[in-house]
Order: structure tokens, then C-alpha cells, then sequence
């Protein structure tokens, strides 16, 4: 049990740092688009 216990939070672990990545990834672009938006209103 402990070592699947291990096994398990290590994958949650591997997960969390994927989602934070895809976020990230995310809130880049999402400025980029808003960087580019005020250009055109410009």
C-alpha cells in the first residue's frame, strides 16, 4: 500500500506541474493576444 501510495503521488505531482505549464503556456498567449488587441485600437 505505501509504495503504491508513493507511486500515486508522485503521478499527482507529475500532473500538477503539467497543468501548471499548460497554464502558463496560456497566460502567455493570452497577453500576447491583448498586447496585439490594444496595438489595433491604437
Amino acid at each position: 500500500i505505501i509504495g503504491g501510495k508513493d507511486e500515486r503521488i508522485k503521478a499527482l505531482e507529475a500532473k500538477q506541474k503539467e497543468l501548471e505549464t499548460q497554464v502558463e503556456e496560456l497566460e502567455n498567449e493570452v497577453e500576447m493576444e491583448r498586447e496585439e488587441a490594444e496595438k489595433a485600437l491604437e
